[in-house]
């Protein structure tokens, strides 16, 4: 099979990636990505080596994963070095460090970190058509080099298009260090969510109000004040403004579940409670507000009371509520934690039987030895890197017959993102 585009890209944003992919594919530009179209039994730098002089063009997707992988980096050089064309797309708002400003530094940028990934994917693909002329009837691109591109190890020419019209940062921030991270990305195509949401370290942040639902939203406020002004006037008593604002208040906090929700870092099921309670607040301040405003009594007290008590009550159960929704929150992490755990150790122990050679043995027992000590516990911000270290697990079971030093280099990777885990749920 030919092919037209390579995707290099950090493991941790595969399933960004995966939907790329899928998308790009899906108008008959086939691409080239690790781990699907590495041959059995090649190794990765080999196979990575004959792959990108054989495409005509090279996707980056930079982000603060990527920006520190030295895997990256190789596949880029190799693009120099073969004169391909690079399209560098920056799913994250960071700065390249020096070794890709060396490569990247005449290239124009296309930015596509504030967008969702629905219009990310559709913004790399109307520049990847741009270039149509690159990959379209060539014999795998390896005739095809960027126009203008200079002599072997000086960067191509770059692409047009760019989103916020800007170009390659001239300075970057003092790299952090990080672990190698490993080209991968699993087969099946990912669902399209938001890229903010696949890129931020946070699970269960709340996103942002759609415009259709600001509207739909602003629907209850605005009937209710309508007729309210219709029926009631503008010249109302102590006791009435007291009910509207009482009515206001409780639809407010409806408003604001969804947010309350979202800070509890926990599953819709655990969610629910929280709407329901919300949800019969409002109810039940709606038709206590109604009733006092047609009563309209005279003391001021008498309208406070009861609404100041029945807020109570609501402050009560949201607060038991979410109490309740911690511990559960909790339990359900450590459980998945101990899931997690019990996994890889089962997967390393069936591995380690097969493999004969002393040293590899010695590395998967160090590793084996890492994953004991680790937390018995998770988080629903960890699963990215949760499922990188899965994956990493299932590589190196299936690598008994691979070479010492790349068993050695994924036997590294993995120690590393366990590592990174470890210290993250340690700050949690």
């Amino acid at each position: 099979m030919k092919y037209s585009a390579f995707i290099s890209y950090s493991s941790h944003d595969k399933l960004f990636v995966d939907a790329l992919v899928h998308r790009i594919e899906m108008e008959k530009i086939p691409c080239w990505y690790a781990p699907r179209d590495i041959p059995p039994g090649m190794s990765w730098p080999s196979a990575i080596s004959q792959a990108v002089p054989n495409v005509s063009i090279m996707i980056l997707v930079l982000s603060e994963s990527s920006n520190y992988s030295q895997e990256v980096s190789k596949e880029l050089t190799l693009a120099s070095n073969n004169r391909r064309l690079v399209i560098p797309v920056r799913i994250s708002d960071i700065q390249p460090n020096d070794e890709f400003k060396y490569h990247l530094s005449n290239r124009h940028w296309l930015d596509v970190y504030d967008l969702e990934m629905e219009a990310a994917i559709n913004k790399i693909l109307e520049t990847l058509l741009q270039h149509r002329q690159f990959y379209m009837n060539t014999e795998g691109g390896a005739e095809n080099t960027a126009p203008g591109a200079a002599a072997p190890g000086a960067a191509a020419t770059a692409p047009r298009a760019n989103a916020h019209g800007t170009t390659a940062p001239s300075s970057a921030k003092t790299p952090r260090p990080m672990h190698k991270t490993v080209t991968a990305s699993p087969p099946a195509p990912a669902p399209i969510m938001s890229l903010a949401a696949s890129n931020k370290p946070e699970a269960g942040r709340a996103k942002r109000p759609s415009p259709l639902w600001l509207a739909l939203d602003s629907v209850f406020l605005i009937t209710f004040n309508i007729l309210f002004f219709l029926f009631q006037g503008t010249e109302n008593t102590p006791s009435v403004w007291i009910s509207y604002g009482f009515i206001h208040f409780a639809y407010f906090m409806v408003l604001l579940t969804p947010y309350i929700a979202a800070g509890g870092r926990g599953s819709s099921a655990l969610s629910f409670p929280l709407y329901a309670v919300s949800t019969v607040y409002f109810l039940a301040q709606l038709a206590l507000g109604i009733v006092l405003i047609h009563l309209n009594p005279a003391n001021h007290i008498h309208t406070l009371a009861p609404q100041l008590v029945l807020l109570a009550i609501f402050a009560v159960f949201l607060f038991s509520t979410l109490l309740a929704n911690k511990s559960s929150s909790g339990n359900m992490a450590e459980s998945a934690g101990h899931s997690f755990i019990k996994q890889l150790k089962t997967d390393l122990e069936i591995a380690m039987k097969d493999v004969a050679d002393t040293q590899k043995r010695k590395l998967m027992e160090t590793v084996y030895d890492d994953i004991k000590a680790s937390p018995g516990k998770s988080h629903a911000s960890l699963e990215p890197l949760e499922k990188d270290i899965a994956y990493l697990a299932q590589k190196l079971s299936a690598m008994s017959a691979a070479g010492l030093e790349e068993f050695r280099e994924v036997a590294r990777d993995m120690q590393n993102l366990l590592e990174e885990r470890n210290k993250k749920l340690r700050l949690l």
